[in-house]
């Protein structure tokens, strides 16, 4: 297996592109390693066809998908190191989720499997 690689990735259905990391696995494909913030046509685990630009990758289309559930939420200032936000957190971990976040931007990534679905914590009432 080759290793991951950091790059750009255009969505042209999207018209979105971002940094992401993925691992090459042969002529035009890929699979995503990392958690996207803004892409919505691919989420982590996927495989996907892509070409190679002068930008980075450009997506061709998605091939095989993980079925990972993906969140993507702007967190509010005063909850970004909440013991609330932490909570949520080690239950999303605790189901086996992944995250990141970068200042207010959390992404969220749960298997397709999980019992656990964070967004209800979320949600403003």
């Amino acid at each position: 297996m080759d290793a991951s690689i950091d790059i750009m990735l255009y969505v042209p259905a999207d018209e979105v592109e971002e940094s992401v990391t993925c691992t090459p696995l042969g002529g035009q494909l890929f699979r995503l390693e990392s958690l996207p913030f803004f892409l919505e046509g691919v989420a982590f685990g996927d495989t996907f066809e892509a070409e190679q630009t002068a930008k980075g990758l450009q997506l061709i289309r998605v091939v095989n998908r993980s079925g990972r559930k993906t969140l993507q939420i702007l967190l509010a200032d005063h909850f970004r190191n909440s013991d609330a936000l932490r909570g949520i957190l080690r239950k999303v971990e605790e189901h086996n989720g992944l995250w990141t976040q970068s200042g207010g931007l959390l992404s969220i990534s749960m298997p397709a499997d999980a019992t656990y679905d964070p967004a209800p914590d979320f949600e403003v009432s």
